[in-house]
């Protein structure tokens, strides 16, 4: 394979998730590595612990503490963007080095295999037999505690696809797929995921629809082996595992995911709530099976941690007045959220919330826990148990529905200020609908003789200090009209013959327009008929030109 430039990390991971880039090589970091394409291809990972705090912290950088002097509903909006502020968590390190280390795993017992499928030349990367299988590692914690966040910002440094060019030919590696496991789904459906995962990572559709039309679990199973061999896939990361129905068969077990790890020598990284291991692992050696445990609640029972990051979340507030973090305050916050990440956030929003929607001056622990209970009913007894079985769907179960009643609360306050908007300010909500309505019918009628600006300010003339509701529409249209041709007279001089020219024009007109109506087998000219008598000379100047002027010259 050639070789092409060195290059750092930023540059070339900048793609982010889902992208697509040419192969980069640079030396790899162990001596085993040197030489082989799929690796060197790989950025390092991050091993300094500053810098991946960097890259796994994100902040509000649009946050302006001017906005407290917004209204109180207005804040109300606002508080939610806390949900995407991230404090970078201790276990963030430990899946650095785990994922990389699982990627080079995956490269180094496989070797590159020259095929022909109709005729046509690939590569398949092929396990090597005589090797032992390849672990990758289970990272496991309670619900909310960043680990899907964390994958998410892990996975992003790598591009997913990289091309090699090799004879002039072009050969995908897919680094990495992400299935993220759905409710009560069977290995059917996690089969076709991976499938659909690989199209998207090609931006393809076709990979899928091979899996599907395969019947059995056992045929589906090999097509994604082939997949995997073609694509050179480094590792599948099997998000929310523990929703995934396991069952006794071997075709729907464990023992599945290890039949593909042991012929392809790609490994597997499962995340998930601890239920996964009562799922998952029924003995401990077969846990270890899968590689390396991440503890990714560890720090949840470290107050210490807690209150860095309980002060983290305090640079953003919209109390009418800033509120310092006290020590009673974080006991507090930690109380109700037994220092789960997910649940601080959630409760310190809800806390800024219920402080905006009363008449509140501070907050305090006796606040706190009242929130939490109003908005989070029997969490906290939940949150004491969370390791036992079935505990986080219940606590799930409470977030989501915390969620969308603060939701449906916000939709309603905010509906509700705009009723009282509308009624308060209905008179001049009325008059500028008037305004416009007249606007639009005069240059219906003229065209653009008047402009905007001309007619509203004869609107407003007119109208000033008269109720809309006690104007007629139509008579306002014509005084406003009136006042426009007014206006444009006085700025000429006209002699009594031309007055007295322009009425026996008027006069002329009107016998036109009815005698035009009065006429059964045409029918009226657009936009005549139905207006004031200046709107019909209007448009008879405008649309019957040549006719009005046969009819002028003989009323002269």
């Amino acid at each position: 394979m050639s070789k092409g430039y060195e290059y750092s990390d930023q540059e070339y991971a900048a793609g982010g998730n889902g992208s697509v880039v040419d192969a980069i090589y640079h030396k790899a970091k162990a001596p085993m590595d040197v030489g082989n394409p799929y690796i060197e291809a790989l950025p390092y990972p991050l091993t300094d612990i500053c810098e991946v705090a960097r890259y796994y912290t994100y902040g509000l950088n649009q946050y302006d503490v001017a906005e407290k002097q917004l209204s109180r509903l207005d804040r109300r909006f606002l508080v939610n963007q806390i949900r995407t502020v991230r404090v970078a968590l201790p276990f963030e390190q430990e899946l650095e080095m785990e994922f990389y280390r699982t990627l080079c795993d995956s490269y180094r017992l496989r070797k590159p295999r020259e095929v022909y499928e109709d005729g046509v030349k690939r590569i398949k990367l092929v396990g090597d037999v005589s090797e032992a299988a390849n672990t990758g590692f289970n990272m496991l914690g309670f619900s909310g505690c960043g680990k899907s966040s964390a994958i998410k910002i892990l996975v992003s440094r790598y591009p997913q696809v990289i091309r090699h060019h090799i004879d002039g030919e072009v050969y995908s590696q897919i680094v990495y797929l992400t299935i993220s496991c759905q409710p009560n789904s069977n290995f059917s459906a996690l089969y076709s995921g991976i499938g659909k995962a690989i199209d998207f990572a090609l931006n393809t559709d076709i990979y899928q629809k091979q899996i599907d039309r395969i019947k059995t679990l056992a045929g589906k199973m090999n097509k994604v082996i082939e997949l995997i061999e073609l694509f050179a896939i480094g590792t599948i990361i099997l998000d929310e595992i523990q929703l995934i129905d396991f069952k006794t068969t071997k075709e729907s077990s464990f023992e599945a995911l290890m039949v593909i790890t042991n012929e392809t020598k790609m490994a597997f990284c499962a995340v998930g709530t601890t239920e996964a291991y009562v799922k998952m692992f029924k003995e401990q050696r077969t846990a270890r099976r899968l590689g390396r445990e991440i503890n990714a609640s560890g720090y949840c029972g470290n107050e210490k941690f807690f209150s860095y990051v309980m002060s983290q979340l305090f640079c953003y507030q919209w109390f009418d007045e800033h509120i310092d973090l006290t020590e009673e305050l974080v006991e507090a916050f930690y109380e109700e959220s037994k220092g789960i990440i997910d649940q601080a956030v959630s409760l310190y929003i809800a806390v800024q919330d219920e402080y905006l929607k009363s008449n509140r001056k501070s907050i305090s622990p006796e606040f706190i826990a009242a929130v939490s209970k109003r908005r989070y009913p029997n969490l906290k007894l939940l949150l004491e148990r969370a390791s036992e079985p079935g505990v986080q769907e219940q606590i799930e179960k409470i977030m989501r529905g915390s969620k969308e009643q603060y939701e449906h609360e916000l939709s309603e306050a905010k509906q509700q200020e705009v009723m009282q908007h509308l009624v308060q300010n209905a008179a001049e909500i009325d008059i500028s609908s008037l305004i416009r309505r007249t606007i639009a019918s005069i240059q219906q009628v003229v065209g653009s003789m008047y402009d905007e600006k001309q007619i509203e300010k004869a609107c407003k003339d007119i109208a000033s200090g008269t109720e809309a509701s006690s104007i007629d529409s139509g008579s306002f249209i014509q005084q406003v009209f009136s006042m426009l041709q007014t206006g444009k007279a006085k700025k000429s001089t006209q002699d009594r013959r031309t007055k007295r020219k322009e009425s026996r024009t008027k006069i002329c007109c009107r016998v036109f327009l009815m005698r035009h109506r009065k006429k059964k087998t045409e029918k009226p000219p657009p936009g005549v008929g139905g207006g004031s008598l200046l709107e019909s000379w209007c448009l008879l100047q405008l649309k019957l030109k040549e006719e009005i002027s046969q009819k002028i010259a003989y009323c002269d």
